[in-house]
């Protein structure tokens, strides 16, 4: 009480400095101290101000510079209040460091709560103008790169935001490597895997905006990591983006915890949007959990937002394309040129023609394989990129653009949704009937429609299987409810066997499953999955081979507690359409430190696709102890 009348009495006496006059004072106090202006929905969105449980406010942002009231954080009412008297305040020998230049949203934000103040919020800041000027923003678009299985924090894809000098997309496109991003993402400390991915999941990073000019990010996606680049180009009037520009401005104030799942890239893409126009309620739509494919269903499923989407091919895609159109003797003196740059090109027998497509290919397939040693001045692929260069400069065709057909199934906001639940029930010989329950965080597996995910690679994390049982025989008829089957990550990467791409296909998996062979009786226990080897792709026929090892530790397994395993793992997914697949897959383990050597599972499921985001599941899985029959019904939300 003492402070809110310590803060009303400064409000009054700033507002005499500038001779308002005393009906302006007084609205201009009732206004700032009724219910309703700190609640205002623009202002909780420009601090990231989030409902808690008990019905009040706390703020994502996590550094205190980034309040002016000491409660701020909690108290939009006490910040607002701190924060017209920051405004109000004379010019420091630094004008830069003054709230109306650290804080131009919040500065707009209360010329329009407060219209008696803005004739004395005018200041110019050199640096904010400047910082505009940069990015004579005219369009915002949200960038998607899509899924890089070989970086944990990338195997999902990754979100950012592009601000193009030009409003009209297709005018844009040859100039966007001049353009600007913003990007969050988490300041790492650690080379460790195990320790990153604990404290990514549990907030230990600091996640913090970052300011770039575009061509970086596309470097880096589209060459380092030969990750294919969709442009989600958005339907802003220049007030909204000009909001976003001043917000991305002032988010260098601050930094948030980063959450792998949370508070990650995706989510803050769109808080980012909701500044400019918080009757989106883009970020407030989205789960407690969010991954960078949810970020652009959001947007394309909010009316009038998304405008158009166009897409930025990898390095690799690139490539291929070149050697598909190339003939039998350019092919002959490609493979020439890739199984050895150290020697001279050799052009005999071939048209200028074929010269140039040759040459626009190797230099090409330097900047996939090399794509960082080819920076490096002194390298020995920028050495052989150079040779090429002399010798293209002596033809004299020019090098035309690569034409990449538009893969509309490819689309990542056409997929499917990313959480899903199941439904159903089976029966196994030992234990009976049993109905089933399962619930996964997020994303794809093999049997999943492919439509705007990676139909070669199987990725979930958070995948729960429960069962109930009605009557269970061993515990006397009486029912049991059990969890059957946990993932905490599972992967498996398919890398089809092609010239001059391919690499390792291969699997992991950290989890819990209840074991069904003659090592354990329907013991739980923890364990761990690792293989590599090999796969195909044949468009309407997938297999692929692996070794794999497993480990497994419960005090019931054997003599020791745990054991060990190897073995030859493998299957095949069967195509017919988009909406119906089959799946065989199956395994046969040696097992050591137990007496039980070998185990075997095999198993075929078919699914079909209902409808959007609905689907039907039936398999039967033959383990060791018995096989298993069931059908579920999938819900994708």
């Amino acid at each position: 009480m003492i402070r809110a009348f310590f803060i009303l009495n400064i409000l009054i006496f700033s507002c005499s400095v500038f001779s308002a006059s005393s009906k302006e004072f007084n609205q201009l106090i009732k206004t700032g101290l009724n219910n309703s202006a700190h609640l205002d929905a623009q202002w909780l969105n420009a601090l990231h101000y989030k409902k808690t449980l008990f019905g009040g406010f706390q703020s994502e942002a996590d550094s205190k510079s980034f309040f002016f009231a000491k409660d701020g954080e909690d108290n939009s009412k006490s910040e607002m209040q701190a924060t017209i008297l920051a405004l109000l305040e004379g010019k420091p020998s630094d004008i830069n460091q003054h709230a109306q230049c650290r804080f131009p949203t919040r500065t707009k934000i209360i010329k329009r709560l407060f219209p008696d103040l803005a004739n004395n919020l005018k200041i110019v800041c050199p640096q904010f103008e400047e910082f505009k000027k940069k990015l004579s923003a005219k369009a915002v678009s949200i960038v998607f790169s899509s899924y890089y299985l070989d970086t944990p924090a990338s195997a999902f894809g990754h979100t950012l935001m592009r601000f193009s000098k030009y409003a009209d997309p297709k005018e844009g496109e040859s100039f966007e490597l001049l353009d600007n991003a913003v990007n969050y993402s988490a300041n790492v400390t650690t080379n460790n895997a195990l320790i990153y991915g604990l404290l990514g999941l549990s907030g230990g990073f600091k996640g913090e905006f970052a300011f770039m000019p575009y061509f970086y990010k596309v470097r880096e996606y589209n060459d380092f990591e030969s990750r294919d680049i969709w442009d989600y180009h958005l339907n802003l009037n220049q007030e909204q983006i000009d909001t976003v520009v001043t917000h991305v401005w002032e988010m260098k104030q601050t930094y948030f915890a980063y959450w792998y799942l949370t508070e990650n890239c995706s989510y803050h893409m769109l808080s980012l949007l909701d500044v400019a126009n918080p009757n989106w309620r883009l970020a407030e739509r989205n789960p407690y959990f969010v991954v960078p494919v949810d970020t652009i269903q959001t947007v394309k499923d909010t009316p009038n937002l998304l405008k158009t989407v166009s897409f930025r091919p990898s390095k690799r895609r690139v490539i291929k394309s070149r050697l598909e159109k190339m003939s039998s003797e350019e092919k002959s003196s490609f493979d020439q040129m890739a199984k050895d740059f150290t020697k001279p090109f050799d052009d005999e027998g071939l048209s200028e023609k074929s010269k140039a497509n040759v040459l626009d290919a190797a230099m090409d397939f330097l900047d996939y394989k090399y794509a960082e040693e080819i920076l490096m001045n002194n390298s020995t692929p920028s050495a052989w990129k150079r040779k090429f260069l002399i010798a293209r400069s002596k033809i004299s065709i020019k090098s035309k653009e690569v034409q990449i057909p538009f893969p509309t199934k490819e689309q990542p906001q056409l997929g499917h949704r990313s959480r899903r639940i199941a439904i159903g029930g089976g029966k196994a010989s030992e234990s009976d009937a049993f109905g089933l329950f399962e619930y996964r965080f997020t994303l794809h597996d093999l049997l999943d429609n492919p439509i705007g995910h990676n139909k070669d690679a199987w990725m979930e994390m958070g995948n729960f299987k429960f069962r109930y049982h009605p009557k269970v025989e061993s515990k006397g008829d009486s029912s049991m409810f059990r969890l059957d089957d946990f993932s905490l990550f599972h992967v498996l990467s398919l890398s089809p066997l092609q010239e001059y791409f391919s690499t390792m296909t291969w699997t992991a998996r950290l989890g819990a499953k209840t074991i069904k062979d003659e090592g354990c009786s329907y013991c739980f226990t923890p364990m761990m999955r690792i293989g590599g080897g090999l796969s195909q792709d044949f468009n309407w026929l997938v297999y692929y081979v692996l070794l794999s090892t497993e480990a497994e530790a419960w005090k019931n397994i054997g003599d020791k507690g745990y054991r060990f395993g190897a073995g030859p793992e493998g299957g095949i997914v069967l195509r017919f359409t988009d909406k119906f697949q089959a799946f065989l897959k199956g395994e046969y383990i040696r097992r050591f430190f137990t007496d039980h050597e070998w185990t075997y599972e095999y198993s075929g499921s078919l699914r079909m696709e209902l409808f959007e985001n609905n689907s039907l599941e039936t398999s039967y899985t033959r383990f060791e102890r018995e096989g298993e029959a069931l059908v579920k019904y999938l819900l994708y939300f």
